[in-house]
């Protein structure tokens, strides 16, 4: 007898439940070496004799034992397999396939088979069994069992590489498409073909068609010509003949998969004969053709919508189809469902189809059981012919079973989200984009070359040589959010004149050398465009390097020159360089909504030379250039608007661009700093012809992260590797209560008050606790502190523990109502004795000497110490604009220098404060003050207005 399919499972379940504990077992059996309590089998050999020859349906595996097993025949209808006498997974009864076979054959005449708490290896589900022809139907029921399917290892996001993998597939083997992923069979004009037995094909791990793994265009996208296979969750688009096509034997499960927008024949067809000799299905009578030898197709839960094709939208010319819970929306053919097998409908929605056959479903040879189509519901179908049945016609018997009423039909239509024209074909492999982009050679059409989403390109590991672009008309863009260049020494090469070259949503990282992540040798015309990509922790000589080959860098007149800031156009008189120049007779360059940070080089972040450069949109935070951090050619046109510079380090002005040939407007910028201590320009230019940013607020929404909480902070700045973030910026108006100090001993790092160029406007606090910071390593690095407000210690504020290879540079800070031995103190802990709380003054020399400091514009008040304010011991120091005020000292002076310190005071002053030592300054006689004038001391109490040298 055949049963719909799971009516049949249902009925078994009922069965063995009620008679498990009375079946005989096989007499074979043997006592369990690892559970004496129970007898069941051990032994495979023992095994494979009682289930092809014994009358027995109920067989125990004993518990702890693992057999390797391929296609073992089962050869007694109602068989049971047991895991223990309670068939429970806990027992660890193990069956590994052999090379991926099918683990149990089903022998003719057996309907059903339990297994019970069994763990299989090395198949999946629909990969365990395989059947005899007469048994295609045999229901096998798996219950408490599990797999561990060791083919399944990765995904697949490229069609080249699926379809190679599927040429060596093993039977039982499973192929996980990656999420997110577009397979294109349009360029490929081949299909995926499944050829042994029982793999399967799905979307993700879990095989949820919400994933979307989308399989696009092609004549045929799928041919199963092996005995059955499992598609599972796929989204299949557009296909131009056929999407499935089943041309093999066996039971194929299609489970939650979408089909839309196909054209051609059929969506899926069961056919196994030649294709250009398919038999029409206008007249429904041709019944001649053989079902013995054909496809099983079982359709659960998958979507149809906007197909439109010659025959059905599902056609079953060859084999049985049992279909359950399926919608069929909007679609149009010969009917909606066409088969010649045995076909079993449930629970299924049909609405707006259009079908010109008497039926939505047209059958020839059914078996019509009451109930099987109660729930199918149809609405608004149009229908043609004797007789217009609105719900299945039988050719057979000349009957239709109409549709019941649509009341809980609900549709929503799935194109406006999955459209064809938003579906993309996209590229991982690095030789297949490569490849691609060099063929695009003098192209006069446009090419977009997508990168699928979770792509990164590892240049260092994989040697990866630099994409050169040569050609015009081209797009490289990332389809999701996550595409990733990563390392080595150069990511992309633009070369000769080429136009219309854009890249979009790209992050280029971690490139070394003495080189430039981006390089360009240019011609006119060119026009570049990047646009939402982001550039981090990149070295060399520039994050973006350009110039025009063909450009001479003529000095600029001396009357065009400015002398000043007064000399310098307003802005509605300066030009863009759209403006200039027509965009077809320049290099032009333009970058929007991009990001640059924490990038390290020894020129500029982003340097031309006789290209026009516009910026828009563009964050530049936590960089480092030797020379300015935007650098343009001499004559070359620029434009820079709603741009925003946080944090940045730069050896010669901010953005160094001719004036004359400048537009500047609604940019920010705030705690960029230059590390020679000069003052420079906060915008374009050099103080002298300074054009100051125009914005008191960045226009690009939070680009920056914060911290308001110390134990983040600290955690963060733990665990930070060398080269890593280098800028941590303190949320406005925070006060942190330090309960534990932080440890700062790998370079580069930054610390600044946010969005802060003075101290008022941050009000960024550090309070409390014995140490707030101390900074340590030998490697040549820096570390800044700027608007940051110390208070609170009650031992020594900053512990300054580095060597002389460092530097620590405090900017805008103010230390108020600290304790202790010391506000600050200067030493080189890592090649002199540890300081664990001894006088101060008894700290020998070390060598080499301690960290260099630097103080610019700082404020020390109200501070009580009882050895110095600050001391430094072997070190340079150097203290600009700083104040000393109220401040308190019981053994010492303010300012102490010790074994060879050199100190340096620039436009400092001392005032109102107390020490009970000979001098406001001390210093020893190995140490020296190098300069400082007259108003530097003013109404102190001490016995030496000044400097007192030991």
């Amino acid at each position: 007898m055949r049963y719909p399919v799971g009516l049949k499972q249902v009925f078994i379940s009922i069965a063995i439940y009620s008679s498990l504990s009375t079946l005989p077992l096989a007499s074979t059996t043997t006592n369990c070496s690892h559970d004496n309590t129970t007898i069941g089998y051990e032994e495979k050999d023992s095994l494979e004799t009682a289930l092809a020859e014994s009358n027995e349906t109920m067989f125990v595996l004993c518990p702890n034992t693992t057999f390797h097993i391929s296609n073992l025949t089962i050869a007694s209808d109602n068989t049971t397999l047991s895991c223990g006498s309670d068939g429970n997974v806990d027992n660890e009864c193990i069956i590994v396939s052999i090379d991926g076979e099918p683990i149990f054959w089903i022998d003719d005449g057996v309907e059903s088979v339990v297994m019970q708490g069994i763990t299989f290896e090395g198949v999946n589900e629909s990969g365990t069994v395989s059947y005899a022809n007469s048994s295609l139907n045999a229901n096998v029921l798996f219950q408490k069992c599990q797999w561990l399917e060791q083919n399944i290892t990765s995904c697949y996001d490229d069609i080249i590489v699926l379809q190679t993998a599927l040429e060596n597939q093993k039977a039982g083997e499973t192929f996980v498409i990656c999420p997110q992923s577009v397979l294109n069979l349009t360029d490929s004009n081949s299909s995926l073909i499944i050829q042994k037995e029982n793999l399967t094909i799905q979307c993700g791990d879990s095989g949820a068609v919400e994933d979307k793994c989308t399989v696009w265009g092609g004549d045929y996208q799928v041919k199963i010509i092996g005995d059955g296979a499992l598609l599972k969750g796929l989204t299949l688009i557009g296909s131009e003949h056929v999407s499935v096509l089943l041309a093999g034997n066996g039971t194929t499960r299609i489970e939650s998969c979408e089909f839309l927008s196909h054209d051609g024949v059929a969506v899926i067809l069961a056919y196994n004969g030649d294709m250009s000799t398919i038999p029409g299905i206008s007249s429904g009578q041709n019944t001649s053709l053989s079902v013995e030898h054909a496809s099983e197709v079982i359709l659960e839960s998958a979507f149809f919508e906007d197909n439109h094709v010659e025959m059905g939208v599902v056609t079953i010319l060859e084999g049985n189809l049992s279909s359950y819970g399926n919608t069929f929306y909007g679609n149009s053919g010969n009917a909606t469902i066409y088969s010649r097998g045995f076909t079993t409908v449930e629970h299924s929605c049909f609405t707006e189809n259009e079908a010109t056959l008497p039926g939505e479903i047209v059958v020839t040879k059914a078996i019509l059981v009451e109930g099987n189509y109660s729930s199918n519901e149809g609405v608004q179908n149009a229908v043609g012919g004797l007789g217009d049945c609105f719900g299945i016609f039988a050719f057979d018997t000349v009957s239709c079973l109409e549709f019941e009423s649509a009341e809980s039909c609900h549709i929503s239509s799935l194109l406006p989200s999955i459209a064809p024209s938003e579906v993309f074909f996209c590229i991982s492999d690095w030789e297949y984009l490569t490849s691609a982009i060099n063929n695009h050679t003098n192209a006069t059409s446009f090419a977009i070359f997508n990168i699928c989403n979770n792509t990164e390109f590892d240049f260092l590991a994989d040697e990866l040589e630099p994409l050169k672009i040569a050609s015009n008309n081209v797009m490289l863009k990332c389809i999701g959010s996550s595409c990733l260049f990563s390392g080595g020494s150069r990511h992309i090469i633009l070369e000769g004149s080429i136009s219309n070259i854009t890249v979009v949503g790209i992050t280029f990282s971690d490139v070394e050398g003495d080189d430039s992540a981006i390089y360009g040798n240019l011609s006119r015309p060119s026009l570049i465009t990047f646009q939402d990509c982001h550039w981090a922790r990149n070295k060399g000589r520039a994050v973006i390097e350009l110039q025009d080959a063909s450009y001479v860098d003529e000095p600029i007149p001396a009357e065009m020159v400015p002398d000043s800031a007064d000399d310098i156009p307003p802005d509605d008189d300066v030009l863009s360089f759209r403006e200039m120049e027509e965009l077809d007779t320049e290099t032009n360059f333009i970058c929007k909504n991009c990001i640059f940070e924490n990038n390290s080089v020894t020129d500029g972040i982003l340097t031309t030379s006789g290209v026009a450069l516009e910026l828009s949109e563009v964050l530049f935070q936590s960089n480092s250039a030797s020379q300015s951090i935007v650098q343009t050619g001499k004559n070359d046109d620029f434009s820079l608007s709603s741009s925003c510079f946080f944090g940045n380090s730069y050896g010669s002005v901010l953005v160094d661009s001719n004036l004359i040939h400048s537009l500047s407007e609604r940019n920010f910028g705030a705690s960029n700093f230059n590390p020679s201590g000069l003052q420079s320009c906060n915008g374009l230019g050099d103080i002298a012809t300074c054009k100051t940013f125009d914005s008191e607020a960045c226009s690009i929404d939070d680009p920056t992260p914060c911290y308001d909480d110390w134990s983040t902070l600290r955690e963060d700045l733990q665990k930070r590797d060398d080269g890593a973030k280098n800028t941590f910026m303190l949320c406005k108006d925070t006060l942190l209560f330090a309960d534990s100090h932080i440890t700062i001993d790998s370079g580069n790092v930054s610390i600044i008050c946010h969005q802060n160029d003075s101290l008022v406007d941050g009000n960024c606090t550090v309070k409390g606790n014995q140490t707030h910071f101390i900074i340590k390593g030998r490697a040549s690095s820096r570390t800044r502190f700027q608007g940051l407000s110390f208070e609170g210690s009650e031992s020594i504020s900053i512990k300054a523990f580095a060597s002389n290879n460092s530097e620590a540079v405090f900017s805008n800070c103010t230390w108020k109502d600290n304790g202790g031995a010391s506000t600050i103190l200067v030493y080189n802990e890592m090649d002199g004795a540890l300081f664990s709380g001894q006088n101060i003054g008894n700290l020998s020399a070390s060598s080499p000497k301690a960290m260099r400091t630097r103080f610019e514009s700082c404020a020390f008040t109200s501070n009580k110490a009882d050895f110095a304010t600050v001391a430094v011991v072997h070190s340079d120091a150097t203290f600009t604009s700083t104040l000393f005020d109220n401040n308190t000292v019981l053994k010492t002076g303010i300012l102490v220098g010790l074994k060879g310190a050199t100190i340096s005071l620039l436009s400092s002053i001392f005032k109102e404060n107390a020490a009970q030592g000979a001098g406001i300054i001390l210093i020893d006689a190995t140490s020296e003050v190098k300069e400082y004038d007259s108003e530097t001391f003013a109404y102190n109490t001490t016995g030496c207005q000044g400097i007192f040298e030991l």
